[in-house]
Parts: C-alpha cells; sequence; structure tokens
C-alpha cells in the first residue's frame, strides 16, 4: 500500500529526511525483486546434484552470465543492506528511541555505518564467485563446467553423491 500510495517529493523538499523517505520506496521494489529472483535462482535454477554443490553451481552461473548477474547481485545486496538500515533508524523515530535531534544524528550515522558495513560484507561474498579472489575452501570445491578441478567432499576428481551412511 505504501510504495504505491505514498507521495514522493525530494525535489519540492530538498531534505535529506525526504531523500531517505523515497530511497526506502525505491530500494523496496529493488528488494523485493532481487529476493524473487535469488530464490528463484537458488531453489528452481539448479538440479539436484547442483544444490548439494552450491558454491560450484553459482560460480558457473556467474562464468556463464558474465558481467549482468554480478551487477543484479551487488545492487540487490546494495539495496537490501540500506532498506534495511534506514528502516532501523525510521523504527527509532517512530518507537521514540531516539526522541532528541542529537540522538536521531547519531542513530543516522551508526545506521549509515552499519549500511557501509553490510554493502561491503555482501560485496565482498561476490568476490569469489566473479573470481576476483580465491575463495577459503578452494580444496575442497567440485568440478566445474570450465574444467577447473578441486579435491572435493567426498573424494574423486569430480562431484559425485554422497556416500549412504
Amino acid at each position: 500500500y505504501f510504495m504505491v500510495d505514498s507521495k514522493w517529493n525530494p525535489n519540492k523538499y530538498g531534505y535529506a529526511r525526504n531523500w531517505g523517505y523515497t530511497l526506502q520506496r525505491i530500494t523496496a521494489f529493488i528488494t523485493l525483486f532481487y529476493v524473487v529472483f535469488h530464490v528463484l535462482q537458488t531453489r528452481f535454477g539448479f538440479s539436484e546434484l547442483e544444490k548439494e554443490a552450491l558454491y560450484a553451481a553459482m560460480q558457473n552461473k556467474f562464468d556463464q552470465n558474465k558481467g549482468w548477474l554480478m551487477a543484479v547481485y551487488a545492487l540487490g545486496a546494495i539495496a537490501a543492506s540500506f532498506h534495511m538500515c534506514n528502516g532501523l533508524f525510521t523504527f527509532a523515530i517512530v518507537w521514540g528511541i531516539t526522541i532528541s535531534r542529537g540522538a536521531q544524528k547519531t542513530m543516522w550515522r551508526a545506521c549509515m555505518g552499519l549500511f557501509v558495513v553490510m554493502s561491503l560484507g555482501f560485496l565482498a561474498s561476490l568476490l569469489p564467485l566473479n573470481k576476483l579472489i580465491e575463495p577459503p575452501f578452494k580444496d575442497t570445491l567440485p568440478a566445474r563446467a570450465s574444467g577447473e578441478h578441486g579435491k572435493t567432499p567426498y573424494g574423486g576428481d569430480s562431484y559425485q553423491a554422497k556416500p549412504s551412511k
């Protein structure tokens, strides 16, 4: 309801909170798209064998789709981070946790600091998928479509199903 019916007017009133309000609505749309996209990619985009080796399967998807998939994940992660941190700031005001202007200023800085830390963490988690850095568990990765092999958790040169107990 709020996403469709609300009035977005950051140009009419150039206050920071008007921009925060507008960005909260925009990032809500982006985050909704991102969550649906991510669930469809990870839940329905893989075979049963690939689901057991999800990291390698995700890396294959990133290899095949080049930059656009990285951009979608980066934008989605940043939007979700901002949406959460701005929502936390607004929650603190609405619930009377930060009443004074000074408390609100401190809370804003803390929330935006958390936003930066979360965004950098999300972006850092994408680096191994884009082969910009090596994952810490490289030796346990299954074979990839590109022909690279690592030691698998269950032995052998390529992925095989878990041995039954």
